[in-house]
């Protein structure tokens, strides 16, 4: 009896712990764009040529920590350490100092392959290789942007990630 007992126990145990991977649903109201402190070399020769990212979308009110939206993820890539109003002011003007380096965009049926589990929330895990457009200085500036079919877009703050020491 003592064995069936335990049993039962340990089965409520595991079926509580247990999340199903994240809900898919319009109204995404917050994007976060997480980038590790440096570059990444991605080809194995000297020198930073990509980007690791974490993306976590999230729905105020939900008690599902992270959500994939059924719109479509763009990470835009600009040259430099540029602020909200830098890129706020650029696409206003159209100045093409800032124009961007590299767009990367991900459906929800691609970001599936991406997901990951991160300190308890879910995320998606992605490494961005700029190829043939290395910036030209220290460092560069991401920024995620999430457009739901319904044409409204959200934007990440951008992250600075500098290219490591020349």
């Amino acid at each position: 009896m003592r064995r069936v007992g335990y049993g039962l126990i340990l089965v409520a145990i595991l079926a509580g712990g247990c999340e199903g991977p994240p809900v898919a649903f319009d109204g995404i109201d917050y994007l976060q764009v997480m980038t590790p402190v440096a570059a990444s070399n991605l080809d194995g020769i000297p020198g930073p040529d990509g980007v690791q990212v974490m993306v976590f979308f999230d729905r105020t009110g939900q008690k599902v920590e992270t959500v994939i939206g059924t719109g479509t993820l763009e990470l835009l890539m600009y040259d430099g350490n540029l602020t909200s109003a830098d890129l706020t002011d650029s696409a206003l003007t159209g100045s093409a100092s800032t124009a961007t380096l590299g767009v990367w965009s991900y459906t929800q049926q691609e970001l599936q392959s991406f997901q990951a589990r991160w300190k308890g929330l879910w995320c998606y895990q992605l490494i961005l290789p700029w190829g043939q457009n290395r910036p030209k200085s220290g460092g560069i500036t991401l920024v995620g942007r999430y457009r739901e079919k319904n044409g409204l877009e959200l934007y990440s703050t951008p992250q600075y990630v500098p290219l490591g020491l020349r």
